[in-house]
């Protein structure tokens, strides 16, 4: 059905229209036990859409899952389309979507030491003392309304 961009229900009526019976339960099961194989597939298609590439595209679209409102990611490139969807849609999803589900880092060297320098210097990021003491402040805070 996810290739074809239809939902179960229509899938269903379709086979039944060509003489297959199925129910709804067995159509559900066959559309989603045992894809490991396909899971793996499309992991190693969205690394070569990201890795092979010079510039990828994202956009977003709301949908729907299990009753709840979440987000489908579609991120394009010259070598390959991944859908992914995600409960948010917010600027670390996106970031998240681009990193193909790798972990979050930021490398500690020369060049962050410098960027950090540079934009405390310019005062669009606090000192980390500041930070630090801006926590103090709001633990004192949460302490003295008794959520501490």
């Amino acid at each position: 059905s996810q290739g074809a961009n239809v939902s179960q229900a229509p899938l269903r009526t379709l086979l039944r229209d060509v003489g297959v019976q199925l129910s709804a339960g067995e159509l559900a099961r066959l559309l989603t036990e045992g894809q490991e194989r396909w899971q793996a597939e499309a992991e190693a298609v969205a690394t070569a859409a990201l890795a092979g590439s010079a510039w990828q595209e994202l956009d977003d679209t709301p949908t729907r899952v299990a009753g709840q409102n979440q987000s489908c990611q579609v991120l394009a490139s010259p070598r390959g389309t991944i859908y992914r969807t995600t409960p948010a849609r917010d600027r670390l999803t996106v970031l998240d979507v681009l990193r193909d589900g790798r972990a979050r880092t930021l490398p500690l060297n020369e060049a962050a030491e410098r960027l950090h320098d540079r934009l405390t210097e310019a005062n669009h990021l606090p000192s980390l003392a500041t930070l630090i003491e801006r926590r103090a402040q709001e633990l004192r805070l949460s302490a003295s309304w008794g959520f501490g």
